[in-house]
Protein backbone atom coordinates (compact mmCIF):
# COMPACT_ATOMS: atom_id res chain seq x y z
CA UNK A 1 0.00 0.00 0.00
CA UNK A 2 1.13 3.48 -0.61
CA UNK A 3 1.47 6.16 1.84
CA UNK A 4 -1.19 7.92 0.73
CA UNK A 5 -3.60 5.05 0.92
CA UNK A 6 -1.80 3.77 4.25
CA UNK A 7 -2.70 7.85 5.38
CA UNK A 8 -6.16 7.73 4.11
CA UNK A 9 -6.73 4.65 5.90
CA UNK A 10 -5.28 5.58 9.30
CA UNK A 11 -7.34 8.75 9.03
CA UNK A 12 -10.77 7.17 8.08
CA UNK A 13 -10.63 4.71 11.03
CA UNK A 14 -9.36 7.31 12.87
CA UNK A 15 -12.73 8.87 12.19
CA UNK A 16 -14.85 5.70 12.34
CA UNK A 17 -13.39 5.03 15.84
CA UNK A 18 -14.15 8.33 17.51
CA UNK A 19 -17.77 7.78 16.40
CA UNK A 20 -17.72 4.42 17.43
CA UNK A 21 -16.50 5.14 21.00
CA UNK A 22 -19.06 8.63 20.88
CA UNK A 23 -21.62 5.99 20.74
CA UNK A 24 -20.49 2.97 22.76
CA UNK A 25 -17.44 2.68 24.22
CA UNK A 26 -15.07 0.52 23.46
CA UNK A 27 -11.08 -0.61 22.02
CA UNK A 28 -10.31 -0.95 18.73
CA UNK A 29 -7.42 -3.36 16.98
CA UNK A 30 -6.40 -2.71 13.61
CA UNK A 31 -4.67 -5.16 11.29
CA UNK A 32 -5.34 -6.86 7.71
CA UNK A 33 -6.03 -10.04 6.05
CA UNK A 34 -2.28 -10.73 4.83
CA UNK A 35 -0.73 -10.22 8.52
CA UNK A 36 1.03 -6.95 7.15
CA UNK A 37 0.83 -3.65 9.73
CA UNK A 38 -1.24 -1.08 7.67
CA UNK A 39 -1.77 1.45 10.88
CA UNK A 40 0.80 3.27 13.09
CA UNK A 41 -1.24 2.37 15.75
CA UNK A 42 -1.53 -1.36 16.93
CA UNK A 43 -4.47 -0.49 19.30
CA UNK A 44 -6.58 1.66 21.05
CA UNK A 45 -7.23 0.21 24.37
CA UNK A 46 -5.90 -2.99 26.75
CA UNK A 47 -5.71 -5.56 23.62
CA UNK A 48 -5.82 -7.97 26.34
CA UNK A 49 -9.39 -6.78 27.44
CA UNK A 50 -10.79 -8.48 23.59
CA UNK A 51 -12.37 -11.70 23.97
CA UNK A 52 -10.63 -14.81 21.81
CA UNK A 53 -13.49 -14.33 19.22
CA UNK A 54 -12.20 -10.33 18.36
CA UNK A 55 -8.87 -12.19 17.04
CA UNK A 56 -10.15 -14.49 15.71
CA UNK A 57 -12.04 -12.14 13.41
CA UNK A 58 -8.88 -10.39 12.45
CA UNK A 59 -8.50 -13.07 9.80
CA UNK A 60 -12.21 -11.06 8.21
CA UNK A 61 -11.19 -7.68 8.62
CA UNK A 62 -8.80 -4.55 8.27
CA UNK A 63 -10.39 -3.18 11.83
CA UNK A 64 -12.21 -4.52 14.42
CA UNK A 65 -13.57 -2.07 17.26
CA UNK A 66 -15.52 -4.11 20.05
CA UNK A 67 -17.13 -2.85 22.99
CA UNK A 68 -18.01 -4.80 26.20
CA UNK A 69 -20.33 -2.69 27.74
CA UNK A 70 -22.58 -2.83 24.81
CA UNK A 71 -21.89 -6.56 23.86
CA UNK A 72 -21.09 -5.36 20.34
CA UNK A 73 -18.62 -5.99 17.79
CA UNK A 74 -17.65 -3.79 14.77
CA UNK A 75 -15.82 -5.07 11.47
CA UNK A 76 -14.12 -2.56 9.12
CA UNK A 77 -13.06 -4.07 5.56
CA UNK A 78 -11.47 -1.30 3.61
CA UNK A 79 -12.64 -2.25 0.07
CA UNK A 80 -8.93 -1.03 -1.50
CA UNK A 81 -7.58 -3.33 0.24
CA UNK A 82 -9.62 -6.24 1.02
CA UNK A 83 -12.37 -5.80 -1.49
CA UNK A 84 -16.09 -5.11 0.43
CA UNK A 85 -18.02 -7.90 2.41
CA UNK A 86 -19.37 -10.75 0.39
CA UNK A 87 -22.13 -12.69 0.91
CA UNK A 88 -19.29 -15.51 1.82
CA UNK A 89 -17.95 -13.42 4.44
CA UNK A 90 -20.76 -12.36 6.10
CA UNK A 91 -22.08 -16.48 6.60
CA UNK A 92 -18.40 -17.07 8.24
CA UNK A 93 -18.22 -13.92 10.19
CA UNK A 94 -22.04 -15.18 11.39
CA UNK A 95 -20.68 -18.16 12.17
CA UNK A 96 -17.71 -17.22 14.09
CA UNK A 97 -19.39 -15.12 16.18
CA UNK A 98 -22.74 -17.60 16.81
CA UNK A 99 -21.98 -18.71 20.16
CA UNK A 100 -20.15 -15.38 21.28
CA UNK A 101 -22.98 -13.83 22.57
CA UNK A 102 -21.91 -10.91 20.36
CA UNK A 103 -23.72 -8.69 18.09
CA UNK A 104 -22.25 -7.47 15.18
CA UNK A 105 -22.22 -4.49 12.47
CA UNK A 106 -20.06 -4.90 9.53
CA UNK A 107 -19.37 -2.42 7.48
CA UNK A 108 -17.56 -2.39 3.75
CA UNK A 109 -15.22 1.13 4.13
CA UNK A 110 -14.86 3.18 0.67
CA UNK A 111 -13.09 6.61 -0.42
CA UNK A 112 -15.54 7.87 -2.91
CA UNK A 113 -18.91 6.61 -4.12
CA UNK A 114 -17.37 6.29 -7.32
CA UNK A 115 -15.82 3.23 -5.89
CA UNK A 116 -18.69 1.98 -3.77
CA UNK A 117 -20.64 1.86 -7.22
CA UNK A 118 -18.08 -0.76 -9.19
CA UNK A 119 -18.46 -3.67 -6.36
CA UNK A 120 -22.28 -2.17 -4.87
CA UNK A 121 -23.58 -5.53 -6.38
CA UNK A 122 -20.93 -7.47 -4.43
CA UNK A 123 -21.68 -6.24 -0.89
CA UNK A 124 -23.58 -8.93 1.64
CA UNK A 125 -27.24 -8.12 2.65
CA UNK A 126 -27.69 -7.11 6.54
CA UNK A 127 -23.90 -4.95 6.31
CA UNK A 128 -23.39 -1.06 6.37
CA UNK A 129 -21.25 0.60 3.64
CA UNK A 130 -19.06 3.99 4.76
CA UNK A 131 -17.77 6.05 2.56
CA UNK A 132 -14.87 8.18 3.95
CA UNK A 133 -15.38 11.70 1.56
CA UNK A 134 -19.33 11.22 2.92
CA UNK A 135 -18.50 10.87 6.32
CA UNK A 136 -21.58 11.65 8.13
CA UNK A 137 -23.99 9.12 6.36
CA UNK A 138 -23.89 5.44 6.77
CA UNK A 139 -25.33 3.01 3.55
CA UNK A 140 -27.69 0.55 5.01
CA UNK A 141 -28.05 -2.98 2.97
CA UNK A 142 -30.86 -4.33 5.02
CA UNK A 143 -32.15 -7.55 5.28
CA UNK A 144 -32.34 -9.14 1.59
CA UNK A 145 -35.95 -8.30 0.29
CA UNK A 146 -38.43 -10.83 -0.44
CA UNK A 147 -40.45 -11.26 -3.63
CA UNK A 148 -43.78 -11.58 -3.21
CA UNK A 149 -46.47 -12.80 -5.51
CA UNK A 150 -49.28 -9.98 -6.00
Amino acid sequence: MNNVRKKFFDESLGILYEKFTEEYGGIATFGNRTGTPISNKASYGKASELPKVISDLAAFSDAVFYSSSSKLVCLFVYSEISGPITEGEKIKIDESLQSSGLASVLISVFSTRFEFSQVADQIAWGTKVWIANESDHMIHYDDKPVMQAR
